[in-house]
């Protein structure tokens, strides 16, 4: 049976970065404009397209701006994340800290990236390599030495998949047990109204809605 060989190479020999642009100024948002990626749009939360604010920023680069299946990553604030972008409606200008990985081989799969940054050795890099106290930053330098393992395309892929496949049975089972949940407490309650309680002592009523009427 062949075996498959993974290399591992650093990450900026698979990417080129691109800092997000700063600034000058306070950023006006409005309804107008081109679509803008921010720090507070990189979030665990996840990435939402249609929460991105628009701003009129006049002689910007291009290489700021960023399409569908762009890679971007937050250099600022814990845990470290990276998406692959989707859903945009058009191009998007990223600021910083923001930083824009873009893959310079074929040989990584997008969504194999943004997994891989998310996993244990990867987020122990990231977080031995900040630096500062009020805004802990992760330097460019050395995010461009994290290590990255490079299965074979087709193998990238299928551990994208399964991960994908294990969080929505994580998130389906936690609806189950919210579900099933709500169904003992209507149970329960529903024992507690068909029971006649004998409550006794001064100004002793039936609670509301349980038990027999109060007579009149």
């Amino acid at each position: 049976m062949p075996t498959t060989e993974t290399h591992v190479l650093p990450l900026s020999e698979i990417c080129e970065f691109q800092t997000g642009h700063n600034v000058r100024g306070k950023l006006e948002l409005g309804t107008d404009g081109a679509q803008v990626i921010q720090l507070k749009d990189i979030s665990p939360a996840g990435f939402n397209p249609g929460a991105l604010g628009r701003a009129n920023l006049e002689k910007v680069s291009q290489r700021y701006v960023v399409k569908e299946g762009d890679v971007v990553f937050r250099t600022r604030f814990e845990p470290n994340i990276a998406y692959r972008l989707t859903g945009l409606d058009g191009p998007a200008i990223v600021l910083a800290p923001v930083v824009i990985l873009r893959s310079k081989t074929e040989a990584i799969d997008p969504d194999y990236l943004v997994w891989f940054i998310r996993q244990a050795p990867a987020q122990r890099y990231l977080d031995g390599i900040r630096q500062g106290t009020n805004l802990p930053q992760i330097p460019i330098d050395e995010l461009k030495a994290l290590p990255i393992p490079l299965p074979p395309i087709d193998v990238q892929r299928r551990l994208v998949t399964i991960s994908q496949l294990a969080e929505r049975e994580h998130a389906l089972r936690l609806e189950i047990a919210e579900k099933r949940k709500e169904i003992t407490s209507f149970a329960l309650l529903a024992q507690v109204r068909k029971t006649r309680p004998h409550i006794s002592g001064p100004g002793s009523e039936p609670l509301e809605g349980v038990g027999a009427p109060k007579s009149e």
